[in-house]
Formats: C-alpha cells, sequence, structure tokens
C-alpha cells in the first residue's frame, strides 16, 4: 500500500467516476459527517461519476440515489442496483421474480436453522428491506463472539449458500454476486463502460473484509486508514491509503484526487484561462466563443478546465438531446467503435439500414439519405429538388423559394436559401432564392413562376427568433406547392427529434412535406444528418448523383438508434411538451415582471426564446448569465433562447430562469422593481 500522495495524476486524469463503500468508509460508525458529504459534492463537480456500492438493502439504495449525488447505487453486495433515470429512479434485479422467491425461501429456512444453533444471533433491522440477502449484526449494535460468528458461518455454508462480511454484519445469500460483479455489471448497463474500461475509469474506495472483491478487480483503489484492521481479509489490498480512517478519510482520499486531476498533463496549460489563451493563439477566429473550456458534461451539466458547474441550457443549440454522458448513448458507441466504424457507401452496414427503417416508420417517409450536419441535408434537398426537375426534361427548374429570417446552413446552397442577409455578405452570387416574409403564403403565390423547383419552411425559425408558423400557414404551402407543381421542403434539424413537442415539427399540422431535413438532435452530439423523401422522389437522385464520404457510416448510424431508445424509453417528446408549458407559463411571468425589458416570449415544446425591448442586445445579457453559471445563447439580435437538452428537470429550467430574473433586475430601468417571483413547482405566492 502507498500513501496517497503517490496517486499520480495521470491516474487520478483517468478516472470517469468512483465507487465508495458506505459503512465505516463514507459513514463513521453510521454518521455522514460534513467532511465526508462535501467531499462528495466536490467530485461530483468535477464531473465524476458516484456509485456507491454497499451491503445496505436496496431500500437504503432508493433513497441514497434520490437524495445524493448519485449516478446509482449497488446493494446488497452486489446483488441489484438502483439508477437515476431523467427525474426518477430505477431498481434493477439480475434474478427473475421466479428465482428470487424461490431463493427467499430458501434463505428463510436458513434464517431459522440460524436461529436453533445460535440462539443470540440478531438479524439486523433492515431484514425486511432486503431482496436478495439476510445480514445478522455481529458488531454494529452487539458483538458477537468469534465462536459464534463461525457457527453462522459453518450453517450458510451447510445451505450451499456464500457469506460475505464487513466490518459489522455477516451477510448470507444464494446470489453469485459480489460488490465487484455488481458494480461492473451497473458500469456496463448504465454507463456504458465494458469491464475492461470500467475497471481502469473507476476507482474504489473501502474498508473492510466485504470490500475484497473490489480491491481485487479495480486498478486504482483506496482504503481509509481503519482498512488495516481488515488487512488479514483481503486478497489483496487497497494500491492507496489514506491517514484518516473512515469519513475522514474519505474526504482526504477525494481532496488528493482533485488535486491530482487539476495537475496539467504535458505542461502547465490546464486552467481554463490557459486553455483559452492557447485558443486564441491556435484556433480560427470565425466564431466568438464565451471565454469557457469546457472538459466535461453529465445531464444539464457541463464543467471548465477548472471545475467550475455551468447549466446547460442550449444543448449545443438544439444538439445534445439526451444530455451530456447519457450511458446508453455512450456504451452505444463505444461498443460500435469497437466493432465497425466505417465502410463508406461502396457497401452495406447493419446500423445505417436499422436506421433508415426506424425513421421511415416513425415519419411516414420512405426512404433516407443520410449526411453529417443539417447544412449538407438541406443542401441534399437542394439537389433532390432540382434533379427532380431535371429528370422531368424541366432543366429551368432550379429557383426555391424561402423565406427572409430563415437559416437553413452555411454551405453556398445553403446559404442562397437563408433569409438573413448578414450571412450571405462577401459570398459572391448565390442561386436563384426569392424570399418572402415568413407566415405570408399570398407572397409565396406571388413568388411562384415556371422556373420555381420548391419551396423550404422551417416549421418554428429558431435562428430568425424562436417563430411559430401562424395557425394554417403550412397547410397553404402545400396547397400552393400542388397547385404549381413544385416540391415542399421541410428544414426540421432545429425543430425535429422531439424538440417541440413533437416527433417532427410537421407533426399535427395535416401536412406532408416532399422531403424533410434532420440533423442537430438526432445524434444527441454525434454528427449525424439525414434527408427523408416520399417514394415519388426515390428516383430524383440516381446513383453518382449525390453522396458523402461519412455520410451514414456505422457509428453515427449507431449513435443515432442508440437516441431514438432513450428518447423513447424516457418519453422524452412527450416531456418536451409538458416541460414546455411550464417553461413558456415562467417566461410569460418574467415578461410580465419586467415589461420596460422584456416585450414577449414565444415558443413551442422545449424550444422557447425570451423577447428583449428595442434597444436591448441579447449578446450584452449573455456574459452575465455566464457569470451566473447558466448557458443560454442569442436567437437574432432581440431574443434569449431556451433550447436546453430535453432531459432538463423542472427544476433546472427554474434555476436557468432564476439566473435570468437576476441579470434582469440588474437592468431594470431605476425606480421600477419586479414584482414577484414564480416557481412552476412552488406555485404562485
Amino acid at each position: 500500500m502507498k500513501p496517497l500522495t503517490a496517486l499520480e495524476p495521470d491516474e487520478a486524469r483517468r478516472l470517469r467516476g468512483v465507487l465508495f463503500d458506505l459503512d465505516d468508509t463514507l459513514l463513521s460508525r453510521g454518521v455522514l459527517e460534513p467532511a465526508a458529504y462535501g467531499a462528495l459534492w466536490g467530485l461530483y463537480e468535477a464531473g465524476l461519476a458516484l456509485v456507491a456500492v454497499t451491503g445496505r438493502p436496496s431500500g437504503w439504495a432508493e433513497v441514497l440515489v434520490r437524495h445524493w449525488p448519485l449516478a446509482g447505487c449497488v446493494a446488497e453486495n452486489g446483488a441489484v442496483y438502483v439508477v437515476r433515470r431523467g427525474a426518477g429512479i430505477a431498481r434493477c434485479d439480475g434474478c427473475d421474480g421466479t428465482e428470487r422467491s424461490a431463493r427467499r425461501a430458501r434463505l428463510a429456512r436458513l434464517v431459522e436453522r440460524v436461529r436453533e444453533t445460535v440462539a443470540e444471533a440478531t438479524l439486523t433491522d433492515d431484514v425486511d428491506a432486503r431482496v436478495s440477502d439476510v445480514t445478522w449484526d455481529v458488531g454494529e449494535r452487539v458483538t458477537l463472539p468469534e465462536a459464534r460468528v463461525r457457527a453462522i458461518v459453518h450453517e450458510i455454508e451447510q445451505a450451499g449458500a456464500r457469506w460475505s462480511r464487513s466490518s459489522v454484519h455477516l451477510h448470507a445469500t444464494f446470489d453469485a454476486d459480489d460488490k465487484a460483479s455488481g458494480a461492473l455489471r451497473f458500469c456496463a448497463r448504465e454507463l456504458g463502460e465494458d469491464q475492461g474500461a470500467a475497471v481502469v475509469r473507476f476507482a474504489f474506495v473501502g474498508d473492510s473484509g466485504n470490500d475484497a472483491p473490489c480491491f481485487a478487480a479495480f486498478r486504482t483503489t483506496f482504503g481509509v486508514a481503519n482498512v488495516r484492521d481488515s488487512l488479514p481479509r483481503l486478497r489483496l489490498p487497497p494500491r492507496y491509503v489514506a491517514r484518516r480512517a473512515m469519513g475522514q478519510g474519505f474526504a482526504e482520499i477525494a481532496a488528493e484526487i482533485l488535486l491530482k486531476r487539476r495537475a496539467n498533463p504535458l505542461s502547465a496549460m490546464s486552467s481554463n484561462a490557459d486553455l483559452v489563451t492557447l485558443a486564441h493563439q491556435r484556433l480560427y477566429p470565425n466564431y466568438r466563443p464565451a471565454p469557457i473550456a469546457l472538459v466535461r458534461g453529465r445531464g444539464c451539466e457541463l464543467f471548465d478546465a477548472d471545475g467550475r458547474r455551468w447549466l446547460d441550457l442550449c444543448a449545443g443549440v438544439a444538439v445534445c438531446s439526451v444530455g451530456h454522458g447519457h450511458p446508453t448513448l455512450a456504451r452505444a458507441i463505444a461498443e460500435q467503435a469497437a466493432s465497425l466504424m466505417h465502410v463508406s457507401n461502396y457497401f452495406y452496414n447493419e446500423p445505417n439500414i436499422r436506421l433508415a427503417d426506424e425513421l421511415c416508420r416513425r415519419t411516414g417517409f420512405d426512404r433516407a439519405f443520410f449526411c453529417n450536419s443539417g447544412t449538407e441535408a438541406n443542401e441534399a434537398m437542394l439537389k433532390l429538388a432540382r434533379h427532380h426537375f431535371f429528370a422531368q426534361g424541366q432543366a429551368d427548374r432550379v429557383r426555391v423559394v424561402a423565406f427572409h429570417d430563415a437559416f437553413h446552413g452555411r454551405t453556398l446552397g445553403a446559404l442562397s436559401m437563408t433569409g438573413t442577409p448578414k450571412y450571405r455578405e462577401g459570398f459572391g452570387p448565390l442561386g436563384p432564392v426569392t424570399h418572402v416574409p415568413y407566415g405570408d403564403a399570398a407572397a409565396v403565390e406571388r413568388a411562384m413562376g415556371p422556373d420555381v423547383c420548391a419551396v423550404i419552411v422551417e416549421p418554428l425559425q429558431g435562428e430568425g427568433g424562436v417563430v411559430a408558423a401562424p395557425p394554417g400557414f403550412l397547410a397553404k404551402l402545400r396547397s400552393v406547392a400542388d397547385r404549381h407543381g413544385v416540391l415542399l421542403l421541410a428544414d426540421e434539424v432545429q425543430t425535429g427529434i422531439g424538440r417541440l413537442g413533437r416527433f417532427l415539427g410537421f407533426d399535427g399540422s395535416g401536412v406532408r412535406p416532399d422531403a424533410v431535413a434532420l440533423a442537430k438532435g438526432l445524434g444527441g452530439g454525434f454528427p449525424v444528418g439525414a434527408m427523408l423523401t416520399t417514394e415519388k422522389l426515390s428516383g430524383a437522385l440516381p446513383a453518382g448523383t449525390h453522396g458523402s464520404t461519412f455520410g451514414g457510416n456505422a457509428l453515427a448510424s449507431a449513435a443515432a438508434l442508440a437516441v431514438l431508445r432513450i428518447v423513447d424509453a424516457e418519453k422524452l417528446v412527450e416531456g418536451a411538451a409538458s416541460k414546455g408549458e411550464a417553461l413558456g407559463e415562467i417566461l410569460r411571468d418574467l415578461v410580465r415582471d419586467f415589461p420596460d425589458t422584456c416585450s414577449g416570449a414565444r415558443g413551442q415544446g422545449l424550444l422557447w426564446g425570451l423577447v428583449l425591448r428595442q434597444g436591448l442586445v441579447v449578446r450584452d445579457l449573455l456574459p452575465r448569465l455566464q457569470e451566473a453559471g447558466v448557458l443560454l445563447t442569442a436567437a437574432g439580435e432581440r431574443v434569449l433562447r431556451f433550447s436546453p437538452p430535453l432531459v432538463v428537470t423542472l427544476a433546472e429550467l427554474e434555476e436557468g430562469v432564476r439566473a435570468v430574473r437576476s441579470v434582469l433586475s440588474e437592468i431594470q430601468p431605476a425606480g421600477r422593481a419586479p414584482e414577484r417571483a414564480f416557481s412552476a413547482t412552488a406555485g404562485r405566492p
């Protein structure tokens, strides 16, 4: 065993999470000391996944996961675990109901046998909350002589059960799991780490012989000082040992991990300021990013290189639909990367075929083309429209009707359809596109002509200020397009995949476009784009007319399939609708409370904009919000955009709006104060 100071920075930085025992490791004789609890939060705020691994019952685990900053809790010495999923929790038992009942009956007979032979043996008071084992108190409230403990062990072995012993409890079970196997199963199923990765990327902290499997399984292991009392019962001691015992020792271990993680791997450049300085020197200056160097994320939280926590309510501009570090998505990407990433479009790959089928079945379209981004998907639709008419002998039909303030991407074809002049300036003549006011079907009718091939529209303009299509507008566009024989193209890059509280923004309008572009939320942060079309257009781009080297690769397809599974399993489309209603109500309250700075709130689902008064610029507010720890983006000059991950909780939305309220209070004209505050969970005061 080595002292904590021997922990190398590289080893500490490699860690994704920390697994830890409870009794006499985090807890000090059943008491959670402030130093240990503070250390737990320090690890959490540094972006480390925390998993308790305990012999305590699953009922305990449910309480801990609800109230502590844990990803989950492996309970009953590995047999069951409780995991945080969205705003709720789930309990997972590796044994089916029938077998579990049979094992419980065998445990009951074992308890009776022990009661007959060791009358003074006392079951722990939590035995009724246990699922997979029974536990005798051998040192917590009563101290049982060693000879009597050995007598209980003899009965356990005679019954064919397994036993393990912590510092205060003796456990018996008919399950094959131990703490290590249960922890590794949790890491694989819930955190996306296979065994080979988990034993390297997760540290374990423990104290007793009951922790022996974890000390042996994981590469980076720590013992609090009282682990020395258990050394005779350990096959392999912990690699590092603290000077202090129990909760104080846990706090000492946490502090050392955090200290070594902050050490620079290559040079002195590990702080946020140093990384930003290097970025200014090396990155091409076509962006204006905030001076924040983000290094890790979890859910709706991001952490910079200094360990500061940020609440992410922009999701990479509506991209990170399932939040940061979602275990299902991470696991899918890791497993696919280990199997097959890219083979080119000279060959099929299974994930891409399944993704095409899944998207078509969900949307009612018939064909799918894959690319890498939203602008590529829109370029594909532009080429589709032009070549469709070219193949029909109408080569002059090349003009597109688009809308003012629309945004369709930055490649030249997509840029020509983008309706904001500042994006087009300086890039020379662009393709023939006529821009008309958004929501004005009569203007679209007037723009029609024999050279028009398509109308392209967003069901809600995101970059254009979070402006929804007026009622009936999309249906009128369909009628105009049909009357003039042109295609209706839907840009759902920002609005698709549940963002508006429905899978596609067009859903519920009674309108079916001829083609739709998807990207952003489809990959949950992994680059992927798609164009979906009707069967009628399946011959518009025959082989050789369009392609994408990386489009439809197996890795991106596996990521998108995982996102769709998460969307279904966590009911994120329905959640976007309900949470969006609450967000809209909170934002409308802000407008009422700050009439001199806010003129309105508009949006759908989890895409909302807070509109500022003339003379105010959103980009002036963003740095103040960042100082408050909240990340939002601008949609135009005067609209503060909320586009959080779809996994966002109501409490996180309220936290973000409180920060906005605070910033608005700072710029409120003198002599006027906001009238009230509002909490969607607590109601109006």
